[in-house]
């Protein structure tokens, strides 16, 4: 099962309500200790990342996603190998949007292998940055899954301040959301593995992935999803990847 935070209770309605459900979520950063002795000065160059092992890691800079950073990504199967990364390093996650309106499959985060138990789903509503805030003290991964949110300027530059000085990753499916992500990752769906003139299990898909570095392209490659039977679901890469410009038996996966 996974660990729901979900305290909006129509939170979004009553300002007593709001106010008293993110003093719920800050007694519970308090006791979430992933984050402790993580001050950016004294990293080295590899520990400014959260590693993402295999192919997908190969296409980011320093092989994980940078902390602190806003990243934007196609909502799919690339943010669920991230929470798996994520969780497989012992580390929380929390995925802002809940279980009315993210629509981001914890099943198939748990065939590549995620610690569900890790995952917290929270219902933000109105108030996702200030959420996103108070989460930032205890979560380092947060994952903003809720079409209907609208940052004004001045709250994500507050926001984007936060998120360096407590080195959290924010990732947003939405690109209306946040504006000039720090990473843009695109996915686009190629093709499927297994099917064949409308019969056949599916075994596996290959997608493109474009990632881009503050507005310029940077690498770009191509990936597959396999089915490994009775283990899950595995990331392989059929073609190598490459620099841009100068600078199963799966039975959830989506």
């Amino acid at each position: 099962m996974h660990s729901s935070w979900d305290e909006s209770g129509g939170a979004g309605r009553d300002p007593a309500d709001r106010v008293a459900t993110l003093d719920r979520l800050r007694e519970r950063m308090v006791a979430v200790p992933s984050k402790i002795g993580t001050a950016g000065s004294t990293r080295t160059v590899a520990e400014q990342v959260i590693p993402v092992p295999g192919p997908i890691g190969e296409l980011l800079p320093g092989g994980g996603l940078p902390r602190g950073r806003v990243i934007g990504c196609t909502r799919g199967a690339l943010v669920c190998a991230f929470l798996a990364a994520v969780t497989d390093a012992g580390l929380h996650a929390a995925v802002l949007g809940g279980l009315r309106a993210s629509r981001i499959n914890m099943g198939a985060a748990a065939e590549m292998g995620a610690d569900i138990g890790r995952i917290a789903l929270v219902d933000a509503g109105e108030r996702a940055a200030e959420v996103v805030g108070v989460l930032a003290d205890g979560v380092p991964v947060i994952v903003l899954d809720d079409p209907s949110v609208r940052l004004q300027p001045r709250q994500e530059e507050a926001l984007r301040g936060r998120l360096r000085d407590k080195e959290t990753v924010l990732i947003t499916t939405n690109t209306f959301g946040v504006r000039q992500p720090f990473l843009d990752i695109a996915v686009a769906h190629i093709a499927d593995h297994g099917l064949g003139q409308g019969r056949g299990h599916l075994r596996g898909f290959d997608v493109d992935v474009r990632v881009s570095r503050q507005g310029r392209p940077f690498r770009r490659g191509r990936i597959s999803l396999v089915g490994r039977p009775g283990a899950g679901t595995q990331w392989r890469q059929p073609e190598p990847v490459s620099q841009q410009g100068a600078g199963p038996g799966m039975a959830i996966t989506g």
